[in-house]
């Protein structure tokens, strides 16, 4: 079983980055509206965090990040252009939704996961990345699993 799933995170991921047949980012909320299933579970830490495919492109964003936002906006005089042109500024909010659902279903292991590998550019990309953090304790903190 977990074979099949690998294997089908491998199609799912050459679907998505070289055939261009779905978006990243409805795969990412299709899954994360399942996340009671192992199998939704495991492709999205497949795609998330073992597949290079996106990590790669968060990554290069990270690292010029701000001379390329700067350069885009200038041309463009458009932010709309900007973000719907970048697939990581298009991910940013549902990783926010990913990381509420996360909290809900108590998995706090792949939150962990998640929030190491992407914690920077989030932080990065938000705008206001404290009231993003503030927003989403104040909404989580009677969930019995925040205060861990």
């Amino acid at each position: 079983n977990r074979d099949k799933l690998k294997e089908l995170a491998g199609q799912l991921d050459e679907a998505i980055w070289t055939h261009y047949i779905v978006q990243w980012e409805t795969v990412l909320l299709a899954l994360s509206d399942h996340l009671e299933h192992l199998a939704a579970q495991s492709l999205l830490r497949d795609l998330l965090l073992v597949r290079p495919n996106f990590l790669h492109r968060v990554n290069a964003f990270v690292e010029d990040g701000e001379d390329v936002l700067f350069n885009k906006r200038r041309e463009a005089g458009s932010l709309l252009n900007l973000f719907y042109g970048n697939v990581c500024l298009r991910t940013l909010p549902v990783l926010d939704v990913l990381i509420g659902r996360l909290i809900e279903h108590d998995k706090i292991d792949f939150l962990e996961e998640l929030i190491a590998s992407y914690g920077i550019f989030m932080a990065r990309a938000h705008d206001y990345p404290i009231t993003f953090v503030r927003d989403m304790l104040l909404y989580y903190y009677e969930h019995s699993n925040i205060d861990r």
